[in-house]
């Protein structure tokens, strides 16, 4: 699937934050330098990431890209565990309204009867 620059634009309009590594794998690059600050540092020739220092790019990247996917991966572990909380609650609702529905109808006998 070919992307036009306009549907590029229209896309990080509607979706902004982090670019997909596996699509877009040069945005990713740009973004992670400039989310975690990578930076030659002249007086020491070598490059910083998050106070750290490091000879290489790759290296300082490589730290950076390990860093995004910690948080990656507590986001996704919060979202799962919302998720998991949502269908608790459901489950609960569900049962909750069963027994008000089953109270309804044994009132419904009594009264009639």
């Amino acid at each position: 699937m070919v992307v036009t620059p306009e549907q590029k634009k229209l896309l990080k309009e509607k979706f902004p934050g982090r670019p997909n590594q596996y699509f877009s794998p040069d945005e990713y690059k740009i973004w992670l330098a400039d989310h975690y600050e990578i930076k030659k540092h002249e007086l020491f020739g070598k490059y910083q990431c998050n106070d750290k220092l490091f000879d290489t790019l790759d290296e300082a990247m490589s730290y950076a890209e390990d860093l995004d996917y910690e948080i990656q991966r507590e986001e996704r572990r919060q979202w799962e565990k919302e998720k998991l909380n949502t269908e608790i609650r459901m489950e609960k609702m569900k049962w909750w309204v069963g027994v008000i529905l089953l109270t309804f109808v044994v009132m419904l006998i009594f009264y009639k009867t």
